[in-house]
C-alpha cells in the first residue's frame, strides 16, 4: 500500500505573532532552582506555539491524505487481494478507465511482476446497491473485464485470468445508515474491483 507523502504548510510570521500576542510569554521554573537552572527551564512561548500548530497541521494532513489512490489490500496466506476503488478507476456509471486509472494499474502491474508466483489472476467487479440488480450485474462484469484488459498486456508471466462480476451481492459496507437514509461512504467502498493472485512466500531471513 502506498505511503502518503508529507505536505508542508508554512506558517506565516503574522500568524505566529498573533498567537504569541494572545498567549504572552510563559516560563516554567522548578521550586528552589538556581538562577541558571531557572534559565534552563524557561520555555519560549513562541517555540511552543509553533510546535502546537505543527502538531495540529500534521494531524489534519493525516486525516486528509489517507483517502488515497483508491487501493487497499487483504492477505490470506500467500493469496493477495487488491481492492481498487471504482471511483478512482472509472467515471460515474461507466466501464471505461478514468485518466487517473492508468497510473494506479501500472503501479499494480509492476508490483505483481515482482511478487507474483501463481499463474492465475482473479478479477471480480462489485457495485453498490443503487439501481436495478441486472444493471449492476452487467456494470460489474464490464468493469472487471476493463481491468483485465489493462493488466494482461503488462504482466510478464502471461497468467490465466478468471473474470466475473457480482453486482451488489457482496458489500463490504452498509449501503444505508441505521435510520434507512443513504450512506454515501458505504456505497463508495462497495464500488470496487478486486484482483487476487498468489504471491511469492516471504524470504527467510
Amino acid at each position: 500500500m502506498r505511503i502518503a507523502r508529507n505536505v508542508s504548510h508554512p506558517l506565516t510570521s503574522f500568524a505566529v505573532a498573533a498567537l504569541i500576542g494572545l498567549v504572552g510569554p510563559a516560563t516554567i521554573s522548578a521550586a528552589g532552582a538556581s538562577p541558571a537552572q531557572d534559565d534552563d527551564a524557561t520555555v519560549s512561548s513562541e517555540d511552543r506555539i509553533i510546535d502546537l500548530v505543527r502538531e495540529d497541521r500534521t494531524l489534519d494532513l493525516e486525516r486528509r491524505v489517507v483517502p488515497f489512490d483508491g487501493r487497499s489490500e487483504r492477505v490470506e496466506g500467500n493469496d493477495v487481494t487488491v481492492l481498487l476503488d471504482s471511483d478512482v478507476l472509472f467515471e460515474f456509471d461507466e466501464a471505461t478507465l478514468s485518466p487517473t486509472a492508468a497510473r494506479t494499474l501500472a503501479d499494480l502491474s509492476e508490483e505483481m511482476n515482482e511478487t507474483m508466483a501463481g499463474d492465475t489472476v482473479t478479477i471480480v467487479g462489485h457495485t453498490d446497491a443503487k439501481g436495478e440488480d441486472a444493471y449492476n450485474q452487467t456494470l460489474s462484469e464490464e468493469r472487471a473485464a476493463t481491468v483485465r484488459k489493462a493488466l494482461e498486456g503488462s504482466l510478464e508471466s502471461s497468467p490465466t485470468f478468471a473474470v466475473e462480476g457480482r453486482g451488489a451481492t457482496e458489500p463490504v459496507a452498509d449501503n444505508e445508515l441505521p435510520d434507512g437514509s443513504d450512506n454515501p461512504e458505504g456505497r463508495r467502498r462497495n464500488r470496487r474491483v478486486e484482483i487476487t493472485y498468489e504471491a511469492k512466500p516471504p524470504e527467510e531471513g
